[in-house]
């Protein structure tokens, strides 16, 4: 999956499904009912005790105007007795009262301790409430019905992940289908926080249930069903869910085939994700997924539309910068389309203009049609001076390597590199025929390229290649191997290879070809790398005469003792 799209998904799950905005609404249900029944006027005196905000505009009658605290403010100002003025409620059967003291215990709010157990208690006091209904639906009820499912998202997911009870996928299965089927209700009473937060939990227990039904925890496993809860998560715009649809109409897992339905998801959750800036990776994870299933007329399509959506200036394209990782791997999937003739005509020339405008990993193709255009010419034209043929060699090789200087720089260091995080956009960057190529290039930059390849892969291969490069005085690949034998404990070695690189970081020569900031990174990195190896080396001395000191101390007492 698309790195940046993947990280926004994840934070969706893991984001809490319950605005905060919910405890401020219950707060004000439940001082309003202390007011109510405060026939000793101890809550009132309370409330009251605290001043109220003094504006700087005046009223009518030239005073300032005062207006009172709000009830989470008070309770920001006065979060124990808060508390116990919530339970006093709770215990008069007040159903905000409640809910307020599980979120609590369940989240540790307003300096309250965290309590799994009573949170699941009165969660389920919330969640097994009977609603009396009437004819015509009052506002209380309808709020309280809103109230209710959020209480059954609460208690199932505590099932779910054995928070306060014995973890059990059936209990939670029920409570999330009693939370999620529940009717929903219309909001003609008009907008709260308890409607909004109800729309929150029942799309984020619909996802949960398609998840149960696909992977048959605490239910038999049923795609159809899966699918159907799948749908209704996505169709309140639940961004994991829209996606997780997109990925199932793309590979035909329990629905049918269909690029257009697929598409519709996938458009639904790139506006879903608009704020975040994130319709683009979006649509990128749409291209690279058809092109790997040789898709490549609609694969073609989607990098056009990610490149039309983008604006460079002219400045900007010139020097490679102001471009996001996506925005780069769509140009350089279109110059990938428009070399092989995949989803659109062949065509050479617009292939290096868009390899050469996206920067980044669109140099290794660059470089790869450099080697490819002037292989053909060294074999058929051979001029009789040699010197000419030497030096045309040379010149273009050295093209090459520029390209694959720069290819090296973007990707290092490797664990951040967008490029390593997924499968199909190292197989669509990296193809065969670029591998093949790098293999035969025998240069510096080339042997680092193929390092950083290979380096989740096969880490034996990939130090080979760092090896290789190290040969020749590469910086980089100097530092990746000083990581190999710090992690292996061989601290002379490490240091060796660290030292190496700080001393070449430095060099005019390595600045001109890997750029200032890289040497600059580079240098800094080995230098801490080296510290850090001292250090430790000096903690380990520490402990050995720290040791030494306690074995002469026990023979000095032996001798006492004698």
């Amino acid at each position: 999956m698309n790195p940046d799209l993947k990280k926004e998904l994840d934070r969706i799950k893991e984001s809490h499904p319950v605005s905060l905005h919910i405890l401020e609404s219950l707060l004000k249900s439940i001082f309003q009912q202390l007011e109510k029944d405060d026939s000793d006027g101890k809550f009132n005196q309370w409330k009251n005790s605290f001043p109220p905000h003094i504006s700087s505009f005046r009223n009518s009658d030239g005073e300032p105007n005062k207006t009172p605290l709000s009830p989470v403010e008070i309770a920001r100002k006065d979060s124990s007795n808060t508390i116990d003025w919530c339970k006093k409620a709770a215990d008069q059967g007040c159903f905000a009262a409640w809910l307020f003291l599980a979120i609590c215990y369940f989240d540790g709010e307003l300096n309250t301790k965290r309590d799994d157990l009573n949170a699941v208690k009165w969660f389920e006091k919330c969640a097994n409430h009977i609603i009396k209904t009437n004819e015509q639906e009052t506002y209380q009820n309808k709020k309280i019905k809103n109230e209710q499912a959020i209480a059954q998202y609460y208690l199932a997911d505590c099932y779910l992940k054995g928070r306060g009870v014995k973890q059990s996928y059936s209990e939670a299965v029920k409570w999330f289908e009693k939370c999620a089927d529940y009717p929903f209700q219309d909001n003609k009473f008009g907008i709260n926080f308890s409607y909004s937060s109800r729309q929150n939990v029942q799309k984020t227990a619909q996802y949960k249930l398609s998840e149960c039904y696909f992977s048959g925890n605490g239910v038999d496993k049923n795609t159809a069903t899966a699918i159907e809860w799948l749908t209704k998560s996505a169709e309140f715009g639940y961004g994991p869910a829209q996606y997780e649809l997109a990925v199932c109409y793309f590979d035909g897992n329990g629905v049918e085939k269909s690029s257009n339905i697929e598409y519709k998801w996938l458009t639904r959750l790139s506006d879903n994700l608009k704020k975040h800036n994130l319709k683009k990776p979006a649509l990128c994870e749409l291209a690279i997924r058809h092109y790997s299933k040789s898709d490549y007329k609609e694969a073609f399509e989607y990098f056009k539309e990610i490149n039309k959506q983008s604006s460079f200036s002219p400045l900007c394209s010139m020097l490679n910068v102001g471009k996001t990782k996506t925005e780069i791997l769509a140009l350089i999937g279109l110059g990938i389309c428009y070399y092989h003739g995949h989803g659109v005509e062949k065509n050479d020339e617009k292939a290096c203009k868009y390899f050469k405008e996206s920067g980044g990993c669109g140099y290794l193709w660059s470089a790869y049609l450099t080697y490819l255009e002037n292989k053909p010419a060294e074999e058929e034209i051979r001029p009789i001076n040699i010197f000419d043929r030497k030096q045309h060699r040379n010149q273009k090789k050295k093209e090459i390597n520029e390209y694959l200087y720069k290819v090296a720089a973007n990707l290092f260091p490797p664990d951040n590199s967008y490029y390593f995080n997924d499968i199909d956009i190292i197989n669509f960057v990296f193809s065969d025929e670029i591998i093949c190529f790098l293999e035969n290039q025998k240069s510096s930059p080339a042997y680092v390229i193929l390092g950083f390849y290979y380096y989740k892969k096969d880490e034996e291969k990939s130090l080979d290649f760092f090896a290789e490069a190290d040969k020749q005085d590469d910086i980089i690949a100097s530092y990746e191997l000083g990581l190999h034998y710090k992690k292996l404990r061989e601290s002379d070695k490490a240091k060796e290879y660290f030292e190496k690189t700080g001393n070449n970081a430095i060099a005019r020569k390595y600045k001109e070809i890997y750029g200032i900031d890289t040497c600059h990174q580079l240098a800094i990195m080995a230098k801490n790398e080296e510290l850090e190896i001292k250090n430790e080396e000096l903690e380990k001395l520490n402990a050995q005469l720290e040791e030494k000191n306690k074995h002469i101390e026990e023979a000095l007492k032996k001798l006492r003792l004698l």
